[in-house]
């Protein structure tokens, strides 16, 4: 590419600011006078530095990225249609044409945040934290909005935010945050040294042996080895083409020989030959840290030596080590209610865990080092990485800043709302003003322990109420998230150029306003589901507007109206939608809580009303009561009147359930569940027990159960339920099912009944759909990271118009 006389002028990043002459200084200080407040002198800092560099493509996008990370925004420049040549001719000072040109301002909420401290007490939401935010920023978005792995681009970043560091402490900006400036700037020289590190452990991991147990014994890695003929075909030099069973086996026992103890090894060398009979007895979504590594000794490198001379050993055969690791508490991590021996085993962050890997690898890793993984554990005491979701340097912080990136100040209300709310509230429409925030605000969802770091870090607003959208002309290309493999975030694909689906017999074309995220379509990415062809449009459910009919029966549904709908494609702007699964928003409905309660708020009310309809004044035991389909099923149950009893293994989660409306609460980290039902319920037990738990808490639902009463098992957190023996019912004549959401709304009938049922009892404020974030469509695979990685506490959703 060439380059313009501009473009080889001086940028002012080519050396360190030297320091300031007494005049200079004199200027400076009145320019950033101490008595001046933090945020007035930090905003004029910041568009000086911006004003004097000159930023080229590259420098700009890292300097705009830092600077909205930390608390500001691009504002309009009033400069009277001149240019800087035409303002320094018109006699303007240069303070007058910085001022003039100013590009960046604060967030009102940070204005606010200072004020409201200054003059009312009231404890900030934002406070001042430079190496905070340099954590923060060179740890998360550096790594996800640039080429991070690119050693021009690390340096280009690093040069960015140390120069601007350094103008902060040569010019007297701050000087009372002197230290926390020089803090920052040495995060930049961690990150030099380590990041290229952290690209070439992440490249490698898990290794060789850990996926060679995952390819045995059923894990991410069991179905994605490709043959040669596949590999000649249609394979891409970097496409992961995996092992076979052979290479797997190999790489097994290799290891095995190497690092196993001898118990270990003696239940190994009993197994067959093919390792058939090995299980997996658990699999785990863990944080870990690494502590250390352990190199090769020399007797695992004389036994490495001896293997690779055997016959059809040698080109499998990797000299391996260990990484040592603990537990390392991902942030935000969505909760789960497990067995107490589970929990006990969760809450031990010193739990050593050992992994064989590579030595080449083990020489990049770093301790402090983190990963969000899956680990899996044989039945003879070996564990494995069966895959690495995330890396993460020894840095890495996580401030509430991340999630400032979708907010947009809301509009005025629309008629609609009022009428909404004045129905809500049972007034007249002339008597309501409607408040702007919704009412499932997210801040409560979030620890009130963390604070936001900024050159400037905020109070998290809650989401607003989505205004009506107007149809448009249709286009022919579209926006949407294709995969045409499976594996991970890294195979969807967001594209600006995707045809726009034409409804056929008995759809609609519905143009998304908001789609929601689930488990499932992280299924088909990895694979564990097939897609029925590629490329494939993940997304199974999303709220919009119909723009076009198509033929056939339509059910009613007619351009303009607005629609909720359980459907395939739906990760995208446009989805032709089969009418049978569609339905008009009921009036009152706040925009994004249909989108957000479909899925999981019928799998709850079909469980109440179909698997044992639950009847006023019934006791009904609830497994899980704080987990994601428990706080469904124990709001439904209030709102029916049962007399609910939950169970959770902690006090958090006893005081979460019963705010959703569980009256009886029952911790069994330390309550005996079965006494405590039975004394509740006067020996008489529960006449229906709804249980995701699974495998650990079957026979504990059988006992608790009401004589003819109904045991619903319907998910399998701790496992899946051993086969039981019919015979086992007639002691109380008790019902035992496993149901399935899609079998009790297989008809329009059906789904239609359960979805107006779902909707009234919210729109009544029954229920409430807790939200987490609302994610760009092309951001979809930092929403898949985080519902992978349990970050979420709330339902995630997807703007396909982003």
């Amino acid at each position: 590419m060439a380059l313009s006389k501009n473009m080889l002028k001086p940028t002012g990043f080519e050396r360190e600011e030297t320091p300031l002459n007494p005049s200079e200084y004199e200027k400076a200080l009145e320019k950033y006078h101490p008595e001046d407040t933090i945020i007035s002198r930090l905003e004029t800092a910041v568009n000086s530095f911006n004003s004097n560099r000159k930023m080229h493509q590259d420098t700009r996008a890292i300097f705009e990225k830092l600077v909205s990370f930390g608390g500001f925004r691009a504002k309009g420049q009033f400069q009277g249609g001149m240019n800087k040549k035409q303002m320094k001719r018109e006699g303007m000072s240069k303070e007058e044409i910085e001022l003039a040109s100013a590009h960046y301002c604060l967030l009102e909420d940070v204005t606010n945040s200072y004020w409201k401290e200054a003059e009312e007490g009231q404890k900030p939401s934002w406070i001042v934290d430079f190496e905070a935010l340099a954590k923060a920023f060179l740890s998360s978005q550096f790594l996800h909005h640039f080429q991070w792995y690119d050693p021009k681009q690390l340096a280009t970043a690093t040069m960015v935010l140390r120069n601007f560091y350094n103008y902060l402490i040569v010019h007297p900006v701050c000087p009372e945050y002197k230290q926390q400036i020089l803090a920052a700037s040495a995060i930049c020289d961690v990150a030099e040294q380590e990041l290229p590190k952290l690209a070439v452990v992440g490249h490698s991991l898990p290794g060789a042996f850990n996926s060679a147990c995952s390819t045995v014994f059923g894990g991410a890695y069991a179905d994605v080895h490709l043959d040669k003929a596949a590999r000649n075909s249609w394979a891409q030099g970097a496409d992961n083409v995996g092992l076979s069973r052979h290479e797997a086996t190999i790489i097994f026992k290799a290891g095995v020989a190497a690092h196993s103890t001898p118990e270990q090894y003696a239940k190994i060398a009993a197994l067959h030959s093919d390792l058939g009979d090995a299980k997996c007895i658990s699999t785990e979504n863990m944080g870990l840290e690494i502590t250390a590594v352990e190199l090769p000794d020399a007797d695992v490198e004389e036994t490495y030596e001896f293997l690779r001379k055997r016959e059809g050993f040698h080109e499998y055969v990797h000299t391996m080590g260990k990484l040592i690791c603990k537990r390392w508490k991902v942030p935000f991590e969505q909760p789960v209610d497990l067995p107490d021996h589970l929990m006990k085993a969760k809450a031990d962050m010193n739990q050593r865990f050992e992994f064989l890997v590579e030595a080449e690898t083990l020489a990049y890793c770093v301790p402090g080092m983190k990963m969000v993984t899956v680990v899996k554990e044989l039945d003879v005491g070996i564990k494995w990485i069966d895959c690495v979701e995330s890396m993460h340097p020894t840095f890495y912080t996580w401030l509430l800043n991340e999630q400032n990136w979708d907010w947009k100040e809301p509009g005025p209300p629309t008629e609609w709302m009022q009428r909404a709310m004045a129905k809500r509230m049972g007034l007249a429409e002339v008597e309501i003003e409607l408040p702007v925030f919704h009412r499932m605000s997210l801040p409560r969802l979030l620890s009130p322990t963390i604070r936001r770091a900024t050159t400037l870090t905020a109070h998290l607003h809650p989401r607003t109420l989505h205004p009506v959208r107007t149809m448009a002309s249709l286009p022919t290309k579209m926006k949407g998230v294709i995969i045409e493999k499976t594996g991970g975030t890294e195979v969807l694909q967001y594209k600006t150029d995707l045809p726009v689906p034409s409804p056929g017999d008995g759809q609609v074309l519905v143009k998304n306003d908001y789609v929601g995220v689930n488990f499932i379509d992280t299924y088909f990415r990895t694979g564990l589901y097939p897609a029925p062809k590629y490329p494939y449009i993940l997304g199974r459910e999303a709220e919009g507007t119909v723009v076009k009919a198509g033929s056939g029966e339509l059910y009613g549904l007619k351009e303009g109206d607005k629609v909720l709908m359980l459907s395939e494609g739906t990760y995208a702007e446009y989805t032709a939608a089969n009418a049978v699964k569609a339905v008009k928003v009921k009036d009152g409905l706040e925009a994004k809580v249909g989108a957000a309660a479909l899925l999981q708020g019928l799998t709850a009310l079909t469980l109440i009303r179909e698997a044992h309809p639950v009847k006023k004044g019934d006791w009904v035991l609830v497994h899980a009561a704080a987990g994601g389909t428990g706080l469904w099923l124990v709001q439904l149950l209030k709102a029916v009147g049962a007399n609910i009893i939950g169970t959770a293994s902690t006090q958090e989660k006893v005081d979460l359930a019963r705010k959703a409306g569980a009256e009886h609460m029952i911790n069994y980290s330390h309550e005996d569940v079965k006494s405590k039902v039975m004394e509740l319920t006067k020996d008489a037990g529960c006449i229906a027990v709804f249980d995701g738990v699974g495998k650990t808490t079957f026979d504990l639902s059988l006992d608790c159960l009401a004589r003819k009463g109904s045991m619903v098992s319907f998910g399998n957190a701790s496992g899946a339920v051993p086969p039981v023996t019919i015979g086992r019912l007639s002691a109380k004549n008790a019902r035992l099912m496993r149901p399935t959401l899609f079998n009790y709304i297989a008809t329009r009938e059906e789904f239609e009944h359960y979805v107006d049922e779902l909707m009234d009892f919210i729109t009544e404020d029954k229920l409430d759909a807790r939200i987490h974030e609302t994610y760009a469509l092309s951001d979809v695979a930092r929403a898949h990271n985080d519902l992978e990685g349990r970050k979420t506490t709330g339902k995630l959703l997807l703007d396909p118009s982003k």
